[in-house]
């Protein structure tokens, strides 16, 4: 039986290329939106506003000298970073989206 959440949250793997092209990951807690609401953050073209709406925690984050960030420290941080809010959005796209018109296009 498909059971349905009323707030469903994935835990995903995120990938981001900074500007001077150097990689780094990190984990991120992501609420799924009602498709009404996806649509609506769609229309406004604001993936930061989509990113702070989606992204509920994030893990795996460490500053300059590499020492843990505490969990607000860590979130704020992804929230102000461009190539962080481009990566969660673009994954996210993909979970809600992506994988459920390839899945559906074999049928």
């Amino acid at each position: 039986m498909f059971k349905l959440k009323t707030t469903p949250t994935v835990k995903r793997q995120i990938t981001v290329i900074l500007p001077d092209d150097s990689k780094g990951d990190f984990t991120a807690h992501l609420e799924i939106l009602s498709d009404a609401d996806f649509t609506e953050l769609l229309e406004a073209n604001d993936d930061a506003a989509l990113v702070r709406r989606i992204t509920k925690k994030v893990e795996g984050i460490g500053d300059e000298q590499g020492n843990p960030l505490s969990d607000d420290e860590a979130l704020e941080g992804v929230l102000g970073d461009t190539s962080c809010i481009a990566a969660i959005s673009a994954e996210y796209i993909h979970v809600v989206k992506g994988r459920n018109l390839r899945r559906n296009s074999r049928r």
